[in-house]
Formats: C-alpha cells, structure tokens, sequence
C-alpha cells in the first residue's frame, strides 16, 4: 500500500514541479518497515536535484526503535548540491528493519557514497 502511495506522490511531483518539495516531504514521512537496497536507490534516483550531480552520500544513524537514512546529492567537487534558497539538496528516510543487502553494503560504516 505504501508503494502505491509513493509512486502516485511521484506522479504528482513530476506533473506539479513547483510544488515538489511538498511531495517529497510527504513521501519521506513514512517509516518502511523493510527498507531494500532497491528501495534506497529508487529513492536516489526518484529525488536527485534538477541540477547536476555527481553522487549522493548515505549517512545511517540507528534510533532506538528505527533506522534513520540521511541522503545528501554531491556535485563534482564532492560538496552537497545546494537549492535556490541557499538549503542542501537532501532528505531523510526512516525504517524500522534494512535488508541484508544494505547491512553488508555498510558493514560496520555509518557512511556509503552512491554514484
């Protein structure tokens, strides 16, 4: 059900760009309760910037009842993109379990680039 959710918050971004920063905050409100390898990088890919990057860091932080995954885009100089208003171009995801994929991609790391 929340895949369904997400994929038509993605629809409404791309068809109301102006109002894309909404939808991405609602989409990233929910907690997965699994969150994949695959996930995470639809992710990415769904919510890179407009402008030109290179890669994303992924930065896990372990809650007390859930996994915080902080995304940040980089441009070519490894520095975060920046959005018109001066803010960085990122945003958080929450799950209660990550999948083996993620777990040994991270190994005993709190932080992974994405290119």
């Amino acid at each position: 059900m929340i895949n369904i959710i997400k994929t038509i918050l993605i629809f409404l971004e791309k068809l109301l760009p102006n109002m894309r920063d909404f939808f991405e905050k609602v989409r990233h409100s929910f907690t997965y309760s699994l969150l994949t390898y695959r996930d995470l990088l639809e992710e990415v890919l769904n919510c890179k910037p407009m402008e030109n990057y290179e890669s994303a860091y992924v930065i896990k932080e372990e809650m007390s009842n859930r996994t915080k995954i902080k995304i940040v885009y980089l441009d070519s100089n490894n520095e975060p993109v920046k959005k018109s208003n001066g803010n960085i171009y990122g945003f958080c995801l929450f799950a209660r379990n990550l999948d083996d994929e993620i777990k040994d991609i991270f190994g005993d790391k709190k932080i992974i680039i994405i290119k």
